[in-house]
């Protein structure tokens, strides 16, 4: 077992080398009291039981510096063939308003920096991340180093696609990410994250949505990162009556990576659906923790998330689900599923409910296991390579996931990935 580390926010102006916050005009008294609270806050160690599988001493004996990139980036290789969208790019950290092209609709848009309209909208989201006990959400409000906020107020046509590039060796990126879907209100948001080739950053990122009434978001994120990127992100949601929210996380790669999703589901109605998939390779690391809390009566969740990890990959899977006393007529529903394909891969998997009220159906499950052998044997004996037709077995466990993602043109996307990456079959 480690010891705890112990961080004062001296140690973190050293590590990072910037006390910058884009929030320190907007927010000036929730920036002070998240500094306050890093000065008492601590890198987790396993002992932390949220913790227990996922260590932060890799990040935390390094020295990270803010950098800003000005020059010409080309953004071709990170754009999703085909489809028609509003684009928004952030290089390291930081907005590049000469590579986004967003057209006018039923939304308003507004950097931190400029935020008039929507100041109070920030105000009220992050209140909570800056008296938090977590490292990692003190820092998005105390080093963040760029973010935006966008208020939709009807049905936006074209999706939105945020883009977030790192580049560059021991480089730290904090941007904040608010949304907040007025009533009846739907949004198409796509995220993806990457980093350049040979680059080494540390990605910390949040986002954070408020759901109004009748409201629909659908949110797809994709995770394309080098072996050498460490990428924590934060995802928070409150849901108001009968809104929706449709969550696909897609991991194609990166060297450490920890997911935590938070949804409140704060009113009657509310659909709440999660899912995600997963295929660590070499010595790649992915921990992905969901929290659905359940605090008001007559709504649904259900939660898939499926893993293949190959070589000595590790894949870390924790879902709670919280049905509070006056939760009644909830139903939840969480399920995790991994084949490990070599016999160095690690799944540490584990699902739990916490039930207050007695008239709900809820169920949680966990499965880990290999290629089944004879439906492996089956499709060799009609022609394929055992390559190919355990590449066909993943594409098969996989579907039910990516069918999740309505945008075709981001499936289409997803899945040519996940092909290239030699993880799927054609």
């Amino acid at each position: 077992m480690m010891s705890a580390q112990k961080t004062s926010l001296l140690d973190i102006g050293k590590l990072i080398h910037s006390d910058h916050s884009a929030l320190s005009a907007i927010a000036p008294d929730l920036l002070d009291t998240a500094k306050d609270h890093l000065n008492n806050a601590s890198f987790p160690t396993t002992r932390t039981e949220a913790w227990k599988y996922t260590r932060t001493t890799r990040i935390s004996s390094k020295e990270w510096q803010l950098r800003e990139v000005t020059t010409e980036v080309d953004i071709a290789p990170y754009r999703i063939e085909n489809i028609d969208c509003n684009l928004v790019v952030f290089v390291n950290g930081f907005l590049r308003n000469d590579l986004c092209k967003v057209e006018r609709g039923l939304f308003l848009l507004e950097t931190f920096q400029e935020a008039s309209d929507l100041k109070s909208l920030i105000h009220q989201l992050i209140s909570d991340s800056s008296e938090s006990t977590d490292i990692f959400e003190l820092l998005s409000v105390s080093h963040c180093t760029d973010g935006m906020a966008l208020n939709v107020t009807g049905v936006v046509s074209k999706p939105f696609h945020f883009i977030f590039l790192q580049t560059g060796k021991d480089v730290f990126a904090c941007p904040m990410l608010i949304v907040n879907c007025a009533e009846n209100a739907k949004l198409d948001l796509i995220v993806s994250h990457h980093s350049s080739e040979g680059s080494s950053t540390w990605f910390n990122a949040s986002l954070h949505v408020n759901l109004e009434k009748g409201s629909t978001f659908n949110y797809y994120k994709v995770q394309n990162d080098s072996s050498e990127s460490f990428s924590h992100i934060m995802e928070s949601i409150h849901q108001s009556d009968n809104s929706t929210s449709n969550l696909v996380n897609v991991t194609l790669s990166g060297g450490w990576i920890r997911n935590n999703v938070d949804i409140r589901v704060d009113g009657s109605g509310c659909e709440a659906n999660l899912a995600g998939c997963y295929a660590p390779t070499g010595k790649e690391h992915l921990d992905n923790h969901t929290v659905v809390d359940h605090i008001k009566a007559r709504s649904n969740s259900n939660e898939l998330y499926k893993g293949v990890v190959f070589d000595q990959g590790r894949a870390v899977f924790n879902g709670k689900v919280f049905v509070r006393e006056q939760a009644q007529k909830t139903n939840a529903y969480q399920q995790n599923a991994n084949i490990v394909m070599s016999d160095d891969a690690v799944v540490n998997s584990k699902p739990e409910l916490e039930i207050y009220a007695d008239d709900v159906k809820c169920s949680h499950g966990s499965t880990t296991g290999q290629i089944d052998e004879e439906a492996l044997f089956y499709l060799r004996s009609r022609g394929l390579s055992e390559m190919s037709a355990r590449k066909l077995m993943v594409s098969a466990f996989f579907a039910d996931v990516l069918d999740r993602i309505e945008l075709k043109e981001l499936r289409s996307h997803v899945v040519s990935k996940l092909i290239e990456n030699g993880v799927m079959l054609s």
